[in-house]
């Protein structure tokens, strides 16, 4: 049950970090939010999964600082671009969607690295389901709640 309340959730975070933050702002007049705000979006995904993964995991409080910045580094550092052209033929294993992963999971390596490993090898889908969504609906929204959903999912079924 956990891991299906944590796949709705983090489907949500992900959709917001993906562009929902802003659309939500325009349609409320909410004018500073309505713009593209990119470094708050990754904040939106990044503080709720280390907040997460801290408590799952029981780690001390400073873990919280350094998840927020390798979740917030991982999107960051590597661009979403190639995953967003809907012409572009996707990787069957995605070593960009590995590298994202392994860098936001980073400051769990020392305490869990098998675990740590595991979740950094989820990334191997992500060109894949950015492919999905862009044949089912021709646009990158349901990816980026499927990504969302599936982090958040492998994060509770892994770390609790």
């Amino acid at each position: 049950m956990g891991s299906i309340i944590a796949a709705v959730v983090g489907g949500i975070l992900y959709r917001l970090r993906g562009g929902w933050f802003s659309n939500i702002a325009r349609a409320i007049g909410w004018t500073w939010a309505g713009r593209q705000r990119t470094q708050t979006m990754r904040l939106i995904w990044s503080l709720p999964s280390a907040l997460l993964i801290v408590y799952l995991m029981s780690l001390p409080s400073w873990q919280i600082a350094a998840l927020t910045v390798s979740f917030f580094a991982s999107m960051a550092l590597i661009g979403n671009g190639d995953y967003l052209d809907t012409k572009r033929t996707q990787p069957l294993i995605d070593p960009v969607g590995i590298i994202r992963n392994a860098i936001a999971i980073a400051p769990v390596c020392y305490v869990e690295p098998w675990l740590a490993l595991a979740y950094a090898l989820t990334g191997a889908v992500h060109a894949q389901i950015y492919r999905l969504s862009h044949n089912v609906t021709g646009e990158s929204e349901l990816a980026e709640v499927l990504v969302g959903a599936l982090t958040w999912a492998t994060i509770v079924l892994l770390f609790q």
